[in-house]
């Protein structure tokens, strides 16, 4: 989906994939993906902030408070990785060595993309557990 996107901006199409050493009408990829790594990074810290206000005007006990924005700011660790993925990402496209430079993104992208799945899913799991063991 995002490589047809980026090879639709080209035009004509082909010169996405052509080798020239005339100049090509390409939009800069390099700043599309760097800017959608910095806005997603950005919509997850307000997606972590977002249940914070609501949690602390619950009438519940300053322990399960504490519980609540604890499991709640676990998200953060996925805002961490994001930041680390755009940094290696805009590291990566001013590096000669894609190869080595690279590494780094897969992993910090990887780490987000896991960890998010498992912060989401943390409430359902802390129930599953809590069933399983009674």
């Amino acid at each position: 989906c995002c490589s047809a996107n980026f090879a639709a901006a080209s035009s004509p199409v082909s010169a996405y994939w052509a080798l020239s050493t005339q100049p090509q009408e390409c939009i800069n990829e390099t700043a599309h993906l760097l800017g959608g790594g910095i806005l997603n990074t950005l919509i997850d810290v307000s997606v972590v902030f977002l249940p914070f206000p609501t949690v602390m005007s619950l009438k519940l006990t300053t322990r399960q408070r504490v519980m609540l924005c604890v499991l709640f700011g676990a998200g953060f660790v996925v805002c961490i990785a994001g930041c680390f993925r755009a940094y290696f990402l805009h590291k990566l496209n001013t590096s000669y060595d894609k190869t080595w430079t690279g590494y780094p993104l897969w992993i910090s992208g990887t780490i987000e993309m896991y960890f998010g799945v498992v912060c989401s899913s943390r409430c359902q799991v802390y129930l599953l557990a809590r069933l399983t063991a009674s």
